[in-house]
């Protein structure tokens, strides 16, 4: 799985220590582009912007020194794998002899690819050499080979030229190509071919390559410089990336603190409802008692009334039955004289 990352940035990908994997996800792709970088290339980046468009569009960029691995690390506390040219250069040509790929070499110096694609078969006999092309600046003849390469169809495929020059090469190809693999190599090739001496395995593995180059390179004060810039500019990201950090958590921290004031008032809002609404149930509570009592009391009263009214109906009742019985007592006493009269 290849990850983007940025260092400066400029991207720089981590593919889990597995450069076959990351290959192999590539291998089927159209004008796939992988390209290395060391210190010295990653400022030639940084402040050139058409290169810096050109490597953010590549599909797998690797850091090709130790000084980017640390310096990634002291910024940003993560560990960013590295491959050295030399070491990415063999690593691809065992990929390619063990899947049993083929290969094309295109460049600017026609007089060293015999050397190299003689060598290549010595150490690397399972790989399929199909061809080699030296650049030109005729385009009718680059357009020709182009129709050519799409033809042969090579897995992978070889500039050697310079950094700039190749980067710029296939950005202004890009898309007539019709390659799968495309990996601009110039030192290791220089090397390879006996152009420029190569440091030994012991160099190359105490990490001594540098200094090798260095020593004899006439113009090595610049490239002394550059080491300098380039750990002043890390040095400047590290401040950059703390102040970025120190901001975020200070911003995290505000934004729990205002979730947590939040959180208190609306606390505060819910018990003020909550006692709002239990003072308007005990209200209503009392209102209904209150209603309770007063229609008890009517209701009392009512009794009250009709008690009342069933006594004063019983006396009325009595008198009529006392005037009845006076009624039938002179009624009587009448039927007595009547009769003694008769008599």
């Amino acid at each position: 799985m290849i990850n983007k990352n940025s260092l400066l940035g400029i991207r720089i990908d981590t593919f889990n220590n597995d450069l076959y994997a990351a290959l192999d996800q590539l291998k089927d792709g159209n004008d796939v582009l992988i390209v290395t970088l060391d210190v010295h290339q990653l400022l030639n980046v940084r402040f050139n912007k058409k290169l810096k468009n050109i490597i953010e569009n590549a599909s797998l960029v690797i850091a090709a020194h130790p000084s980017i691995s640390k310096a990634y690390k002291f910024i940003y506390k993560e560990e960013l794998e590295y491959i050295k040219d030399f070491s990415l250069f063999s690593d691809i040509l065992s990929y390619i002899e063990q899947r049993k790929m083929t290969m094309f070499l295109f460049g600017d110096e026609e007089k060293y690819f015999f050397t190299i694609t003689e060598k290549m078969k010595k150490i690397y006999p399972d790989i399929s050499i199909l061809g080699t092309y030296q650049n030109t600046k005729n385009k009718s003849e680059l357009d020709k080979a182009f129709i050519g390469f799409k033809k042969m169809n090579p897995d992978v495929f070889f500039i050697y030229m310079p950094f700039k020059k190749s980067l710029y090469w296939f950005n202004e190809n890009n898309g007539k190509l019709g390659m799968k693999l495309c990996v601009p190599m110039s030192r290791p090739l220089d090397c390879f071919c006996g152009k420029k001496k190569s440091p030994s395995l012991k160099i190359i593995e105490a990490n001594k390559d540098e200094s090798f180059y260095l020593k004899r390179n006439i113009f090595r004060i610049f490239l002394y410089c550059d080491y300098i810039k380039f750990w002043i500019l890390v040095f400047f990201e590290k401040i950059s990336v703390n102040r970025a950090k120190k901001r975020i958590i200070k911003n995290a921290k505000k934004e729990a603190k205002r979730e947590v004031k939040l959180e208190k008032i609306k606390a505060k809002e819910l018990k003020k409802e909550e006692k709002k609404a239990l003072k308007e149930s005990k209200k209503e509570a009392k209102m209904e008692a209150k209603g309770e009592k007063i229609r008890a009391k009517e209701l009392k009263k009512e009794e009250k009334q009709a008690l009342k009214e069933a006594k004063k109906a019983l006396k009325e009742e009595k008198k009529a039955l006392k005037k009845e019985k006076k009624a039938l007592k002179k009624d009587k006493k009448l039927c007595k004289k009547k009769t003694k009269k008769n008599n």
